[in-house]
């Protein structure tokens, strides 16, 4: 571990770093700090570099909790980090943010799974990040939710936009790759708040750093938005998202709107695919496919 400017600890800084908690055992970081906090893996802001890690969150009543305002956890910081973090057996994840490959060069790994494995991001009212996740910032990023694993995000205290991004960012360049499987029965990524939605494929940067975003939602697995969300499949020009549900029970609902090939509130974005097969349903109020977007199906 070492210190660095964000409160909190690294793990794998430049060499090989490991945390395990396991049996009922719980690691728990409060910080007072506006700054936000939380654990970095590979890598911190004292340098361009950072190291491989292995971590591991197993067994019920087994718990890690960032506690304070835009508590995180950073999977795969700095370029040539690498590593896997798993979540299974009935664990706890409890935080404000997790981003999974930030910077360019970083790969990353989320495994999620297992019926009573909980992630739960909530937004605090005085944070700047909301809730919810980033697969694939910049570096290449990996999210597995299997096995009845449950992702819960709640944006309902923060002003700040919630959800999930695969493939890019909301507030730094992007250029990332990420992939997001959901798959199985119970397996479920839910979403509320005032402000929410999902971007898949998303450059904030006017098309500088094109992302690429992939989410694949099977056996019955969903992703839930309440009637608030806002969501986009290719959401910016030069970047490229592809959503697939597939599967009876296989479910999708964007909430209020859906953009495919356009952003979040329905001008031109990027190109956007969504595939509904084999008795899987995707639904919004509004559905808009623009230019770049297309909607295939195996009636």
């Amino acid at each position: 571990t070492a210190p660095g400017a964000w409160p909190g600890m690294t793990v794998g800084w430049l060499g090989y770093g490991a945390l395990s908690i396991t049996g009922g055992g719980k690691l728990i970081l409060n910080s007072a700090s506006t700054a936000g906090g939380g654990i970095l893996f590979g890598g911190n802001s004292l340098t361009s570099k950072g190291g491989t890690f292995d971590v591991r969150i197993s067994g019920a009543g087994s718990t890690l909790a960032l506690n304070g305002i835009d508590g995180g956890l950073v999977i795969g910081r700095n370029d040539e980090s690498s590593g896997t973090t798993t979540v299974d057996d009935g664990a706890t994840v409890n935080a404000d943010i997790i981003v999974i490959a930030r910077n360019a060069g970083s790969r990353g790994t989320l495994n999620v799974s297992g019926a009573g494995t909980t992630v739960n991001l909530v937004g605090d009212a005085g944070g700047t990040l909301g809730a919810g996740f980033n697969v694939g910032i910049g570096g290449l990023g990996t999210m597995n939710l299997t096995g009845g694993a449950v992702v819960s995000i709640d944006g309902a205290a923060s002003p700040h936009p919630s959800g999930f991004i695969v493939g890019g960012a909301r507030t730094i360049a992007a250029g990332g790759t990420g992939t997001l499987d959901v798959s199985g029965a119970g397996s479920r990524i839910s979403v509320v708040g005032a402000d929410i939605g999902m971007a898949i494929g998303r450059d904030n940067t006017g098309g500088a750093f094109p992302s690429s975003g992939t989410m694949t939602v099977s056996s019955g697995a969903q992703v839930l938005f309440d009637t608030n969300g806002r969501s986009s499949i290719g959401m910016s020009p030069g970047s490229t998202g592809a959503v697939t549900v597939t599967g009876g029970g296989s479910l999708v609902d964007a909430g209020a709107f859906l953009g495919i090939g356009r952003d979040r509130d329905g001008n031109r974005g990027g190109t956007g695919a969504l595939t509904v097969s084999q008795g899987g349903t995707g639904r919004a109020t509004q559905i808009n496919c623009g230019a770049g977007g297309t909607i295939n199906g195996d009636g």
